[in-house]
């Protein structure tokens, strides 16, 4: 699929509509393309400081999936600065300048949640990712002293927030996660840096660990949990191992789409090494279902680094090779 201009970013798909989201695009954040003719159609959330624009440096986050009001396609954004977006993107795609259509205050607490997923789990309900602000670690220097200090997040377990879309300060806060917090993390590498979607159904989430083999599922309503980890790979009661021996760290999962059938996660199995050194791309996808069985492997004929369901129907696969700016369609999957 060869587009009419440059194109980067995370992309998503809406039916026959290509996104991309970028911090990194000059002076908006998303691009949409037509898939009928791989034409620019618009760039949105301009940068600015006016009415309706978004702050330049902000990270600015889409709140999964897309959903429908009647006839009109729409998405709600994170914008950054404690404020919930919701934007209309059939008016985007008409070329209406006034597709913003309410930004409502949005606080989220005394969490870390700047590089977070946001997911819509109904028309009351968001799904956070967050990490807990108060965690740190006893760390000795050279000297033998101790020193308290917070490690980079990806490093400490990340927890859930279920939050209302405009609840009070006051509000009760739902709060469930994969992992213990007691876990402790000796390697100092990014244990917990995990890919995650949620089950279009909106009851579940699958997490994809990059640097453990391993798959997570979470009933959101129950929060009951399941682990699927490739056999013979390092796990937790490892970490020490990692911490001794770097070049056991392994890279292997790197992206991660879902259907309400099956959970697909492109899978690398990379040294760390090599990882810094080729990067993200791999043409290897694991497919289970979300009763946590392994289903089958799937062999794309070109390496890729993101890949995508159709949002619209969750059957039609594609995906994205960055450093080459190349999409592929594969076509139903299911």
């Amino acid at each position: 699929m060869e587009f009419d201009e440059p194109y980067t970013g995370k992309l998503f798909i809406y039916d026959t509509l290509a996104f991309f989201h970028s911090g990194g695009f000059p002076g908006y954040f998303f691009a949409v393309y037509s898939l009928n003719d791989y034409a620019h159609i618009q760039n949105f959330c301009m940068k600015g400081r006016g009415p309706n624009e978004f702050f330049e440096y902000a990270i600015v986050n889409p709140v999964e999936p897309l959903y429908l009001e009647g006839d009109e396609l729409k998405m709600t954004i994170y914008d950054g600065n404690r404020h919930l977006v919701t934007c209309n993107i059939s008016k985007v795609v008409r070329g209406d300048t006034e597709y913003v259509e309410r930004i409502i205050p949005y606080e989220i607490g005394d969490f870390e949640a700047s590089l977070s997923p946001m997911y819509r789990l109904d028309k009351k309900n968001l799904l956070i990712r967050v990490w807990y602000p108060t965690v740190s670690l006893h760390k000795s220097d050279e000297e033998g002293s101790i020193e308290v200090y917070r490690p980079p997040i990806f490093q400490i377990p990340p927890a859930y927030l279920v939050k209302k879309f405009e609840g009070g300060e006051n509000e009760e806060n739902n709060m469930f996660g994969f992992f213990k917090q007691a876990i402790k993390n000796e390697s100092q590498f990014d244990v917990f840096l995990t890919l995650d979607k949620i089950k279009p159904s909106g009851n579940e989430l699958a997490s994809a660990m990059s640097f453990l083999a391993q798959i997570n599922i979470l009933n959101i309503h129950t929060q009951q949990k399941k682990g699927i980890r490739i056999k013979g790979t390092l796990g937790f009661d490892h970490l020490s191992t990692i911490a001794a021996d770097p070049t056991q760290m392994h890279c292997y999962y790197y992206s991660i789409t879902v259907s309400n059938h099956f959970i697909y996660a492109l899978y690398m199995n990379k040294s760390r090494s090599e990882f810094m050194n080729t990067g993200t791309s791999s043409n290897t996808i694991h497919v289970f279902d979300w009763e946590g069985n392994f289903v089958k492997i799937l062999q794309l004929d070109s390496p890729v680094d993101q890949i995508v369901l159709d949002a619209a129907t969750y059957n039609i696969l594609y995906a994205k090779n960055d450093a080459e700016e190349k999409v592929f369609c594969y076509g139903k999957v299911e």
